[in-house]
């Protein structure tokens, strides 16, 4: 099945209200992963490849997603940012997510990421079918 040229500027609306739903799905993950809490007590971080724990909520309120639109592309980007005012580097989430040359990577997008391939046809029936 092919889409003539006219059909694609009317699918657009369609198209970009179903890659929202898919970035709000993902990351609604994300932030549920990254709602477990530190372990008051314990003298222990989470440990290499697992999720960082919730200390100062400021990597959780950063996860967000955004549409992007080319001519006839539409981009779905997940980004994670950091509130910075405590002095704190803003690579925090990059270094989380892929470690450094000191740190172990504690993913906490890349799962997601990984867990949204079972989800996406989902949504995008469901999307396609309003």
């Amino acid at each position: 099945m092919s889409i003539s040229d006219q059909a694609i500027p009317m699918l657009m609306p369609l198209m970009r209200d179903t890659m929202g739903m898919i970035g709000d799905a993902i990351v609604s993950d994300i932030e549920d992963t990254l709602d477990t809490a530190f372990p008051m007590g314990m003298e222990r971080y989470s440990h290499p490849s697992e999720t960082p724990y919730l200390r100062t909520g400021r990597l959780f309120v950063g996860v967000r997603h955004f549409t992007e639109e080319d001519d006839f592309a539409l981009t779905e980007r997940i980004v994670s940012s950091r509130a910075t005012d405590d002095g704190a580097s803003e690579n925090v989430p990059f270094d989380l997510e892929f470690g450094t040359d000191k740190n172990a990577a504690y993913p906490f997008m890349s799962p997601a990421m990984d867990r949204a391939k079972d989800t996406i046809p989902a949504i995008v029936r469901a999307g396609v079918s309003l």
